[in-house]
């Protein structure tokens, strides 16, 4: 079995750029296999960029691993909450 890891496409019609979303809600934290799983789908489905968002937090060796792919983006518990706020 093959994971692309991507729950959502998204293009940016202004830029035409496409985004890969990995959707994870756990009780516990987010490990390496997220971060592969996400960088996967940015080369599977031809896109800009990927982005992993979790209702929790993400272990200090998948944080490592995301800061080391330059268009891999992650959002914990905290960003999602901000960014919902935000938006109400």
């Amino acid at each position: 079995m093959t994971f692309t890891g991507a729950d959502l496409l998204i293009k940016d019609r202004t830029t035409n750029k496409k985004i890969a979303v990995q959707a994870k809600r756990h009780k516990n934290n987010i490990g390496l296999r997220a971060i592969q799983e996400v960088n996967t789908a940015i080369q599977y489905y031809d896109c800009n960029k990927g982005l992993l968002v979790t209702n929790s937090h993400l272990t200090n060796h998948a944080k490592k691993l995301a800061n080391s792919i330059y268009n891999v983006e992650y959002w914990e518990r905290e960003d999602l909450i901000k960014k919902i706020n935000q938006i109400n």
